[in-house]
């Protein structure tokens, strides 16, 4: 089940937060994995810290990504 998502401007960029049977997992561009999160709030915490750090976007993109759910 889909429970957050973070977008670049021009949406070529995603970052998506999962709830599945075994915890969180995310996905992004070419990437993903599961966050060793408990509750709901620790893994958005958690993928939310890596969104602004720039982790699914190109060192090139300056504007950060927005999360849209």
């Amino acid at each position: 089940m889909l429970i957050a998502k973070w977008t670049s401007r021009s949406g070529k960029h995603t970052a998506e937060l999962y709830r599945t049977e075994s915890g969180f997992k995310y996905t992004g561009n070419g990437c993903g994995g599961y966050l060793a999160a408990t509750t709901e709030h620790e893994a958005i915490t958690d993928l939310e810290r890596r969104v602004t750090n720039g982790y699914f976007q190109p060192d090139a993109n300056m504007t950060p990504m927005r999360r849209v759910l």
